[in-house]
């Protein structure tokens, strides 16, 4: 039985396909062997080293999630390509390990794809030179393949080691959505978590009520000692015009928020959390439902839109601004005496 040694190093750029090519026919000619075990190299818990990353999406090295991966930039614009696939939506984030080097500018450039017929790109961010380990936000993606392309952003050769960190998840938002066409469902009464990528990011989510409801949405984030908006909410109506229904805006310094209460009629609506400033934080929501024929259905803010109500019954509302109008329709069947009994209320 012959005994096979096999090294293998890494070459330079312009050999890697012959490295791949060698290191097929040694792989086969392995297999093949009458009597001969497939022995497979002991992998090192510090990282595995890719067998020569491809430099394009075609030839991109398939990588597997939460495994860490060694692989080396040469030359400035030097470009290496993975491909990695989620069974399920996920939470991801990439870390990634280098040496240090006392330059603040950046090494490497990350960007993540999603490999569909358009190639969208997902998320893109820079590592630096004097930050020897680095992490990047946490993003949710639905189940699906996707690639990661790192980029010299400087000349200067060096290894760096990463990983794909993957967790299966149902409560995370599934990027893109960006959208009201590509809106997140949720359901009601039950906690999701998102990320604001940066000042043009998005994130759009949609629910249904199926009776009118008296609804309100509470948030939480890190805290941050800043006090100025970090999120605007805005709620639409799933209507011929997209009706805005309510907008608020979430503070950096107040960690967990509640909005005020809101009477909605059934239907279909879209929750939109957008950026308020130029600052990546993940943030986590629940719409807080409950079932009501006792409040206010927005938008009655005219006589054609009036609520239709009942004498000698109790209802509740709200006035969101100085410029919300309420207006209710009820009949009188005979000649009455009629008072009107108001109770205010103060909303957080």
């Amino acid at each position: 039985m012959t005994e096979l040694c096999i090294d293998f190093r890494r070459c330079s750029y312009e050999n890697k396909e012959i490295v791949e090519k060698v290191s097929a026919v040694l792989m086969s000619a392995a297999v093949l062997c009458t009597g001969a075990a497939t022995v497979l190299p002991q992998v090192a818990e510090s990282g595995i080293e890719a067998q020569a990353a491809g430099n394009s999406f075609a030839s991109a090295a398939q990588i597997n999630v939460n495994q860490s991966y060694t692989d080396s930039i040469s030359r400035k614009n030097e470009v290496d390509y993975y491909r990695f696939t989620l069974n399920s939506d996920s939470k991801i984030s990439v870390s990634c390990l280098h040496d240090y080097v006392d330059k603040n500018y950046p090494f490497l450039c990350l960007t993540i794809y999603r490999d569909n017929n358009s190639i969208d790109r997902m998320y893109y961010t820079y590592f630096y030179f004097n930050v020897r380990s680095s992490q990047t936000i946490n993003l949710g993606l639905p189940k699906g393949t996707y690639f990661i392309e790192f980029e010299a952003a400087n000349w200067n050769s060096m290894d760096y080691t990463f990983k794909v960190n993957a967790s299966s998840t149902s409560s995370w938002e599934k990027e893109f959505n960006n959208s009201y066409n590509s809106a997140n469902s949720i359901s009601l009464n039950k906690n999701y978590n998102g990320v604001m990528q940066d000042r043009n990011d998005e994130d759009y989510y949609c629910f249904t009520l199926n009776n009118d409801s008296k609804v309100n949405v509470s948030c939480s984030h890190d805290y941050v000692d800043k006090n100025y908006p970090y999120l605007c909410m805005t709620i639409y109506r799933d209507n011929n015009s997209i009706d805005e229904m309510y907008y608020t805006y979430f503070y950096f310094n107040v960690k967990s928020s509640q909005t005020i209460n809101l009477g909605l009629p059934k239907g279909k609506y879209y929750l939109k959390f957008e950026s308020a400033n130029w600052n990546s934080m993940d943030y986590s929501f629940i719409v807080n439902a409950t079932a009501a024929s006792n409040w206010e259905t927005e938008k009655n803010d005219n006589y054609n839109t009036a609520d239709v109500i009942s004498i000698n019954k109790n209802y509740n509302g709200l006035l969101q601004n100085s410029n919300d109008d309420d207006c209710y329709r009820f009949n009188m069947t005979s000649n009455s005496e009629m008072y009107l009994r108001q109770h205010r209320t103060k909303t957080a």
